[in-house]
């Protein structure tokens, strides 16, 4: 292989020996490529590589294209059969005469002149005074958003670096302190796509394409500033007017054949021009991987770090931005490939590899969406191991974690000759990658003017922002300070903590402990959170993961993330707690300690041994109170959350009335519901055990468990209970929906359907502050028990005496409301209906329920105190039915009741004709 490479070699010699005296101030030729051809080259031996790059230092062949792990593009002289050798084998042919394909690229390309800016068009390439002057032309139309200017110093030929910068409130001198996006192109000569691209997004950030992206635009320019630069190498670039596939700078770098000289001090074998740019940027690992020391090469370094005019002049402007700069992005063609960090070492993994992952598949999905282009993301390194890349100098010199390379279209079939037809549908798409990417990077999702001031859980999703959690612990605080608590009380709360099954390592899926995510919003397990009460400054404790942490589970979010996602004052890791403690130098220490009304636990008061200081006084029984009052009254932006729950919850039933009938598992509608709530709603979780009860089983209040775990098939005839609520930033619904499964209720359905409504709605017809629970608990008894007297159900008594002997009970046996909003039971003083008085604000269920269990029937029939009230002959027509709830859940308002489960089908005949829609 060597003897053949020197045989060819000195051929070459002979040829240019003829010429070495041409000026070198003559007008240089347009370089044919007739008869060259491309080969795309499998890299399936250790030796191959080795190979092409000892071919390609002997000036016998071109590498295009930079390596794909699996193959290389070559560029080979007519005639050229070595690469037909035993080294090489599947050897493909991608163009058989290169002079052909850029003879025609030639015909496309627009002629150098003025074009006006509505005129610039992106179906052809331009020269580069057509591009500049271009780039003037949309400063002047869009100067109130845009500046151009040249970064000082010029190329070896004499040739400006041209930016814009885009910013809102150009004007400003404030703007240019805004965090930077640096997005370049050009830096290889023929890569004609990339400045053609980069225009592109240019047109895109002033409003002239993808209209349909103008506002999530318009919201980046006022958060960031971008600065793009079509063309980093103008010399290069002007040369391939004459040299199509010319990649390097422009400037002498030395002599072929070794650097042998002439008599008369020129190159004897002919003179090497210009270095690869995106190997001549410096780092420490600069000229180590992926270079050749020939000056000749495509991957020449250069004799020097930036010794290269154009990667020095760029180089300097951006030392003089590293304090705002935010993301580095530069397009190259082509392979289809988005590449992150590192490129000189494939055997180096940095601590932000999740990162990268994500933000790869982030961005390659995004940029596969718009044409279903296929782009891979990789480290650059995975292509070959190469050093001196303006990347890897972003990454390593300046710290930017987010610098990234963009190989434009395509894989192979048309390479640096892309047809200019293909150019708007590149840019396109990569319009879509930069937008995904900026989205994803840690700027973006860590920074505290860039990171959402809410939590979402996707763009359909409402906001909720950090305000109403904010706003609560400013509630708390105003209470405690009207309770007089001594002055530099704080308040001290333990989050939830993540937990695994039994002595299983299954994780549970975590949910947020309720106090604590009315305090502060944390989605996240393990925190501890304190709030200042004279102040009301907010901490958040958080975990300190190890780094192993971030395989498994993802990036490791830092302290200044969660200030900024939270919205709270200062973040501290968990084990910093007591340092801080010792500098607050509390008075009184507030934790939380008291009994749930409902279940009867006592709240898991958090340990404090060996984590606050030893001599600050603890108070347990302050806090709980206030705070479950709290919680009772909900705020206007609580309120919004509630709402925003119960109408996809409502949404979700009915889907359920749609698909269920005679012949379905009660567990086919639980899953319909829970499919349509995260799918529609991003609720991930339901506020409780789904009650999805049929036929005798809706009598039974709290189907669905373990036990009875909602597995009934349905039967034509049965009344269907579906009792569920989805759950939102852990505010949850409580909705109870009854309707007959063939579409149409028997005489007795009916009968039964209308009291439960008649109840439900007498009683939200009333309520208004200064309501007790008591009254609505009788007000609804009463309907109940009169409906039942007039259908001749109940005999033989008067309403008193039949509550006395509480026969109310056996056809209602449940309260008729609880309070509702971060628990499906939410906290609150008390349940006592007799102490209870609506107030606005507060959120309660109105559910009344009618059923005929067969337990509380047999024992009544026993019982003469209760025996004697009741029709047995007209009973038995219902008995086996099992039952009706009608449950909805109404919010207090300051002269009466808003309905917050309002979107549903309620009266028998709403319910008749919603059903027979769909089953028609």
């Amino acid at each position: 292989l060597v003897n053949h490479i020197h045989s060819v070699a000195m051929w070459r010699i002979s040829c240019v020996v003829l010429v070495f005296l041409v000026s070198e101030a003559e007008p240089l030729p347009v370089k044919s490529y007739e008869n060259f051809k491309i080969l795309r080259v499998p890299l399936n031996s250790p030796d191959a590589l080795e190979s092409l790059l000892q071919l390609e230092a002997e000036g016998l062949v071109e590498l295009l294209s930079d390596g794909q792990a699996k193959s290389m593009d070559v560029l080979v002289p007519p005639d050229f059969t070595l690469l037909n050798s035993g080294v090489f084998e599947g050897v493909v042919e991608l163009n058989s005469n290169v002079e052909t394909s850029v003879a025609a690229e030639r015909l496309t390309l627009k002629a150098a002149g003025p074009v006006a800016p509505g005129h610039f068009s992106f179906d052809s390439y331009h020269r580069l005074n057509v591009l500049y002057e271009h780039l003037e032309a949309l400063a002047l139309n869009h100067s109130d958003i845009v500046e151009t200017f040249d970064m000082p110093g010029t190329t070896y030929e004499g040739r400006v670096i041209k930016a814009m910068r885009i910013t809102h409130n150009i004007s400003n001198p404030e703007s240019e302190t805004k965090p930077m996006i640096w997005i370049d192109g050009g830096i290889h000569a023929r890569e004609w796509v990339s400045p053609a691209t980069v225009t592109y997004i240019i047109h895109t950030l002033l409003g002239l394409e993808e209209e349909g992206k103008r506002e999530e635009v318009e919201e980046l320019l006022d958060m960031f500033q971008f600065v793009v630069a079509p063309c980093l190498n103008p010399d290069g670039y002007e040369h391939t007017q004459l040299e199509r596939l010319w990649r390097k700078t422009r400037k002498p770098s030395g002599c072929a054949g070794g650097g042998e000289k002439n008599w008369f001090g020129g190159c004897f074998h002919g003179a090497c021009f210009g270095a690869d740019p995106n190997r001549n940027w410096g780092t420490v690992h600069w000229n180590t991987t992926g270079v050749s020391t020939n000056p000749c090469s495509i991957v020449y370094p250069g004799a020097a770090p930036f010794d290269q005019e154009n990667t020095r002049i760029v180089k300097t402007y951006l030392e003089s931005k590293r304090d705002v700069l935010k993301i580095y992005l530069s397009y190259h063609s082509y392979s289809q490939l988005f590449l992150t960090p590192l490129g000189y070492s494939d055997t180096i993994v940095t601590e932000h590899q999740a990162h990268y992952q994500r933000i790869g598949r982030a961005v390659v999905d995004a940029i596969g969406g718009r044409h279903g282009t296929k782009y891979t993301a990789m480290r650059a390194a995975n292509l070959y191991p190469h050093s001196g890349s303006s990347g890897d100098w972003a990454h390593l010199e300046l710290g930017i974690v987010d610098a990234y390379t963009v190989e434009l279209r395509d894989e192979g079939r048309h390479g640096f000759e892309l047809p200019a037809d293909q150019i708007r549908a590149t840019a396109e798409e990569n319009v879509d990658g930069l937008l995904a990417l900026i989205q994803n990077s840690l700027y973006y999702t860590q920074n505290n003017s860039a990171i959402p001031d809410f939590y979402q859980m996707g763009p359909s999703t409402l906001k909720i922002p950090n305000a109403l959690f904010k706003e609560n612990r400013r509630r708390i605080c105003d209470r405690l300070s009207e309770k007089n608590v001594p002055p530099k009380s704080v308040i001290f709360l333990e989050g939830g903590r993540q937990e695994t099954e039994y002595d299983s390592d299954r994780d549970t899926e975590f949910q947020q402990e309720s106090y604590f995510m009315w305090m502060f919003g944390v989605m996240e397990a393990d925190f501890a959170g304190a709030v200042d009460v004279d102040t009301c400054t907010s901490y958040l404790f958080m975990p300190r993961y190890p780094e192993s942490y971030a395989v498994w589970m993802g990036d490791l979010k830092t302290p200044d993330f969660f200030r900024a996602r939270y919205g709270v004052d200062l973040v501290f890791y968990y084990d910093e707690i007591n340092a801080t403690f010792t500098a607050l130098q509390p008075s009184l220490l507030l934790r939380l300690s008291g009994v749930n009304i409902y279940s009867g636990a006592n709240f898991s008061t958090p340990s404090v041994e060996g984590i606050i200081p030893d001599d600050i006084p603890l108070n347990d029984a302050i806090l709980y109170p206030e705070m479950a009052e709290l919680r009772s009254i909900k705020t206007e932006e609580e309120m919004k959350v509630m709402r925003y729950v119960n109408q996809i919850s409502c949404e979700a039933h009915k889907e359920v009335m749609k698909m269920m009938g005679p012949g379905k598992m009660e567990y086919e509608g639980e899953s319909t519901f829970r499919h349509y709530i995260y799918m529609k709603g991003g609720m991930r979780f339901m506020g409780y055990t789904a009650i999805c009860a049929s036929g005798e089983n809706s009598a039974i209040l709290h189907y669905g468990h373990a036990g009875e775990p909602n597995d009934r098939m349905v039967r034509d005839g049965d009344m269907l209970l579906f009792d569920v609520g989805g759950e939102y930033a852990g505010y949850t619904a409580d909705i109870t929906v009854s309707w007959p499964a063939s579409g149409t209720f028997t005489d007795n359905q009916k009968f039964v359907y209308n009291t439960c409504l008649k109840a439900n709605r007498a009683v939200i017809e009333v309520m208004k502050p200064g309501m007790t629970w008591f009254d609505m608990n009788r007000l609804c008894e009463v309907t109940i028990l009169e409906e039942f007297m007039k259908e001749g159900l109940l005999v033989n008594g008067t309403l008193d005496e039949m509550i006395e002997a509480g026969i109310d009970d056996l056809f209602f046996p449940h309260g008729m409301t609880h309070y509702i909003g971060l628990d499906v039971h939410d906290a609150a003083v008390t349940r006592n209906s007799s102490l209870v008085t609506l107030k606005k604000g507060m959120v309660v269920t109105v559910e009344p329920g009618v059923y005929f269990p067969d337990i509380l029937l047999d024992a009544a029939y026993k019982d003469p105190e209760q025996s004697k009230f009741l029709n047995w002959d007209r009973i038995a027509g219902f008995r086996g039915m099992g039952g009706v709830r009608i449950e909805d859940v109404v919010a207090v308002t300051e002269t009466g009741a808003e309905l917050l489960s309002h979107d549903l089908p309620r009266t028998v005949e709403e319910i008749e004709e919603f059903l027979k829609q769909w089953k028609d």
